[in-house]
């Protein structure tokens, strides 16, 4: 018998490119060594960094040789983000109340619906996504915002 899973969906997609750019900086390698080590041009691994491209099961490869973190980790990080940023488009495009398969258990009606006291469909107040705050409003380990670094 099949199960559903049970996803949770993030506000704040974390690309690949992301992770990828954190590590090379706790190594401390450079983008340009990088793109070195993997033998692939600079603007390849820019590219990947700004999650203009994806990536693609021959730059995992490329990844895993370099750093020695699997392919498939990778992998499943670009399928993941990009699976959240088109959920996200969804939801941008159609609001809160979506036609999404977890129905009233999505967490983006929790989440982007407030001051519903009612037992109506429609909330009292909608949110969307542009008005979700930027990674500079996002609180640090610290308390400090990441707007006054």
């Amino acid at each position: 018998m099949a199960t559903r899973e049970t996803r949770v969906w993030s506000n704040y997609p974390l690309s690949p490119g992301r992770c990828l750019k954190e590590e090379i900086d706790y190594r401390g390698i450079s983008t340009e060594k990088l793109a070195e080590m993997m033998d692939r041009p600079i603007q390849l691994v820019n590219n990947i960094i700004d999650a203009e491209i994806p990536v693609t099961d021959e730059i995992a490869a490329g990844i895993e040789k370099a750093l020695g973190i699997k392919a498939y980790l990778w992998t499943n990080l670009e399928a993941s983000y990009r699976a959240t940023v088109a959920h996200n488009d969804l939801i941008s495009r159609e609001g809160p109340i979506h036609d999404c398969y977890m129905g009233e258990d999505c967490p983006a009606r929790l989440t982007y619906l407030e001051g519903d006291d009612d037992d109506d469909d429609e909330a009292d107040e909608t949110f969307t996504y542009d008005d979700a705050p930027s990674s500079a409003d996002v609180l640090m380990d610290d308390g400090e915002s990441a707007a006054s670094d």
